[in-house]
């Protein structure tokens, strides 16, 4: 297993201040985004991450349970960007933060007369023979 050298670990603490514990969930993750915006480019920022907020009831300070858009944000932060992720919540803090990303579920709208909302049937004339 390779060893990061000391002063490689020494020098990237040194960059910016850690954050004052006790930490609040919210905060962490408001100041992780301004962090990862700096990190990413505006697309993939505004694509992955724009909209995404922290679950405070069932997060902590070192797990955090966070909402993302849908379904793609989700797949693409987790199995692509969480390490990215984890790397700058933990340098921001001085210890080990795990995220766990989460679709946001929609709900169907109802109509004015309280009626589901339905798709329009599709109707395909064929020809009689």
């Amino acid at each position: 297993m390779l060893k990061a050298h000391p002063g490689i670990a020494d020098a990237a603490s040194q960059q910016r201040p850690l954050l004052p514990p006790p930490h609040l969930p919210e905060t962490l993750w408001q100041i992780a985004l301004g962090e990862l915006k700096q990190q990413m480019t505006k697309a993939t920022f505004n694509a992955w991450l724009v909209d995404s907020r922290v679950i405070p009831g069932a997060s902590s300070p070192a797990f955090l349970v966070v909402v993302v858009r849908n379904q793609y944000a989700y797949e693409w932060l987790t199995y692509r960007l969480q390490p990215v992720v984890v790397r700058t919540l933990t340098g921001m803090v001085g210890y080990e933060v795990e995220v766990c990303f989460i679709p946001r579920v929609r709900t169907m709208r109802r109509s004015c007369d309280n009626e589901p909302t339905r798709r329009p049937s599709t109707r395909i004339s064929l020809p009689i023979r």
